[in-house]
């Protein structure tokens, strides 16, 4: 799962389970689900989510109408709704064309490494790590 803004900025990613889970389970149990559904029950009603038809309709996580008949206005929010929507297919995009491990079998696998080092939990060093996997 994954989550950007209409800049095209992510903001949230939850990769524990890569194509072994519905997405609907998988937002279930994020903790993107958790902040969402408390900042709407703590009254606040700015932030809202676009997601495709497998994940549930939420008061902050929009989702499209299913078979709306066309020229109604459930089918013009679905055009809208795609429309908006596909910013995140872009990123999406982005990341498997810059990052081609993810374009393979949806999954990176990390090697330990195998010594420690100092700096190990630098977030620097681990960036690092990765890219020279890539």
């Amino acid at each position: 799962m994954i989550i950007c803004d209409y800049q095209m900025m992510t903001k949230a990613v939850d990769a524990r389970r890569p194509g072994s889970c519905h997405d609907s389970l998988i937002w279930r149990v994020s903790k993107s689900h958790t902040y969402f559904s408390q900042s709407y029950e703590n009254g606040e009603r700015g932030d809202r989510l676009l997601g495709d038809a497998d994940y549930p309709l939420q008061p902050y996580l929009l989702t499209p109408y299913r078979d709306p008949q066309p020229g109604t206005v459930q089918y013009r929010f679905n055009q809208r709704h795609a429309s908006a929507r596909n910013i995140i297919e872009r990123t999406i995009g982005i990341l498997k064309s810059r990052f081609k491990c993810l374009a393979r079998h949806n999954t990176v696998t990390i090697p330990a490494p195998k010594s420690r080092t100092p700096d190990e939990g630098n977030a620097s060093n681990l960036r690092d790590y990765i890219a020279n996997l890539l």
